[in-house]
Order: structure tokens, then C-alpha cells, then sequence
């Protein structure tokens, strides 16, 4: 009975290391990314992730001006009807 409740620790215990080593590894990349983010080099904090940062923010603000010049084009179409 205790050869069998010994067996059942030490597998438990293996099985929990590399769970461990992943959190020390998680905990170490989440410091490296705040050490990025936290430096000032005069770009701003959305544009610090790389190309992908940027393509996102340029879609965002071309979709953004799209958007408000189609609705000023409505606008001005429905104020200026043609009787």
C-alpha cells in the first residue's frame, strides 16, 4: 500500500515539472515583452508590436476615413435631393 501511494507521488511530481518549467518560462517572456513596451523611444505603445502593429493601425484608420467620408457623402446626398 505505501509502495503503490509513493509510486503515485513520484508521478505526480514528474508530471508537475514540466508544468513548472513552463510557468518560469511564461513569467520570464511576459517580464522581456513589459522590458520592450516600457522603453521610450518615442514610438507610441500600439505601434511597438512590429509589422503587424502597424498594418492593423493603418487598416483601422483607412477603414476610419472611409467610413466618415461615406457618411458625410450620404449626408450631403440626402440634404441636396434632386426634386
Amino acid at each position: 500500500m505505501i509502495s503503490k501511494m509513493l509510486a503515485l507521488q513520484k508521478v505526480s511530481i514528474q508530471a508537475s515539472k514540466p508544468v513548472f518549467q513552463q510557468t518560469i518560462l511564461r513569467r520570464f517572456l511576459k517580464k522581456e515583452i513589459l522590458q520592450k513596451y516600457a522603453q521610450d523611444e518615442g514610438t507610441p505603445v500600439y505601434l511597438k508590436g512590429g509589422f503587424g502593429d502597424k498594418a492593423l493601425f493603418m487598416l483601422t484608420a483607412a477603414l476610419s476615413v472611409i467610413g466618415v467620408t461615406s457618411g458625410m457623402y450620404t449626408l450631403i446626398g440626402i440634404a441636396f435631393k434632386k426634386k
